[in-house]
């Protein structure tokens, strides 16, 4: 999998989990 694929993947699962405002550019990043 690609970084861009696997960051947007991330950032997906993270907006579903804590909806999209409270998610941070370092918290997708530190997974």
């Amino acid at each position: 999998m690609k970084t861009r694929e696997r960051i947007l993947q991330t950032a997906l699962q993270l907006f579903n989990e804590q909806g999209e405002p409270n998610v941070s550019t370092l918290e997708i990043a530190n997974r």
